[in-house]
């Protein structure tokens, strides 16, 4: 049996196509764009004061008289042409401000003492925002209560006191009454918790009902600097009317059907609520004092007019 070989292909041939290493063409030199300027070489010349323009400046040989006189005099004109670029001094003062006499207590005695009066640390500084601090909150949370859906009522034009319209909260005995409530800010408010009190009647424990007055202890339990007169109607009232404290009561009566009969405690507030918080109760709570007052006034002046008058004469029979 004959075997067939088959002959291997002379060296001399070339490899496959794409076996085969492509010659690279020399790389050519980057062609600059028609708009760019040649690169002049620049020598670099030192700017330190200390060291002078003459730190960088290549080594001086002694090859001939011809080419030192040209360095140096080359050397002299570019310490000529560098010499502006100099730093200044330390001692050098280029701006006014640096003036040790600008802007001085002698020279401009009312501009420093404005400034020293407007400092941060100064003590006139702290005064004054201790003595307006507590006025400009009044003034920003009344005008925001003002702001709000409460009918407000301003006495005698003071943002310190005034009287806000209040309405019992759902879901409680108090549902449905309406109170009109006498509100005072302190002079260190908000430091220092508002007085308030109910000019209509009201029956509840930690209330007062012939004064109307809360219960300092409950007020100041959960007064805050935080809060603000907005606060006191829309979260202090209403939790005090929906937990009452019997445990520190201003009205005994209240406090003990509270903790013996609670419906005869809830029956007793719808009670008042239906007789002393109605719209019109609340409308005329205030105006039985001012009328009170005016009749004192009234009763004063025609005192003082009867001692100022005439001396009465006999009485005929």
């Amino acid at each position: 049996m004959a075997l067939w070989h088959r002959e291997a292909p002379p060296s001399s041939a070339s490899p496959h196509p794409r076996l085969q290493r492509r010659e690279r063409s020399p790389a050519r030199p980057p062609v600059p764009p028609a708009h760019a300027k040649p690169k002049q070489a620049s020598a670099q010349i030192a700017r330190d004061p200390d060291q002078g323009p003459l730190a960088n400046a290549p080594p001086v040989t002694s090859s001939s008289p011809s080419t030192t006189s040209f360095l140096s005099s080359k050397l002299s004109s570019d310490i000529t042409a560098l010499s502006p670029l100099r730093r200044p001094a330390r001692t050098q003062r280029s701006h006014p401000s640096a003036d040790p006499q600008h802007c001085t207590r002698s020279h401009h005695k009312l501009v420093n003492d404005h400034l020293i009066s407007h400092h941060p640390r100064s003590p006139q500084r702290r005064q004054s925002a201790k003595m307006t601090s507590p006025k400009r909150r009044i003034e920003t949370d009344v005008m925001k209560l003002l702001m709000s859906d409460y009918e407000i009522t301003l006495i005698n034009d003071s943002m310190q006191e005034f009287y806000v319209r209040f309405h019992g909260p759902d879901e409680t005995p108090f549902a449905g009454g309406v109170w009109k409530i006498h509100v005072e800010l302190p002079d260190q408010y908000p430091y220092k918790s508002p007085s308030i009190g109910f000019m209509n009647k009201i029956f509840h424990p930690n209330i007062d009902e012939l004064s109307g007055s809360v219960c300092l202890d409950v007020i100041n339990q959960t007064w805050s600097p935080m809060f603000d007169c907005i606060n006191i109607f829309e979260v202090f009232l209403p939790q005090l009317l929906r937990y009452p404290n019997p445990t520190d009561p201003l009205n005994g009566e209240a406090a003990a059907l509270l903790m013996r009969e609670p419906k005869t405690y809830e029956a007793r507030v719808k009670d008042y609520v239906q007789r002393f918080a109605t719209k019109e109760a609340a409308n005329a709570a205030g105006e039985e004092e001012d009328d009170d007052d005016d009749d004192d006034d009234e009763m004063s002046d025609v005192g003082s007019f009867s001692d100022q008058g005439e001396p009465m004469g006999d009485m005929e029979m």
